[in-house]
């Protein structure tokens, strides 16, 4: 089991990953991208899909977690029923 502290760093290391860009970091602010990781829960060796992914944004975080992620982008044709797509 992992702790508090142990989650958090793990958080911390996602958004300083040099992979992020400025604009990613702008976006920090408003996103609160350490809330979202450790409530969302995701840990190495979990599978994720990112539905309604839209520019990548949360898929980007997921997968600096872990690389395992799934992104599927929201589709036209499922957004104009209130849906959205996924990907197997």
């Amino acid at each position: 089991m992992t702790s508090d502290a142990d989650q958090r760093a793990a958080a911390e290391r996602v958004i300083a990953n040099p992979i992020r860009t400025e604009q990613d970091r702008k976006t920090d602010a408003a996103r609160k991208p350490i809330d979202f990781i450790l409530f969302a829960g995701v840990r190495p060796g979990m599978r994720v899909l990112d539905v309604s992914a839209g520019g990548g944004y949360t898929s980007q975080l997921l997968a600096l977690v872990h690389p395992s992620v799934i992104s599927a982008p929201r589709c036209r044709r499922a957004t104009e029923t209130g849906g959205s797509v996924g990907a197997t």
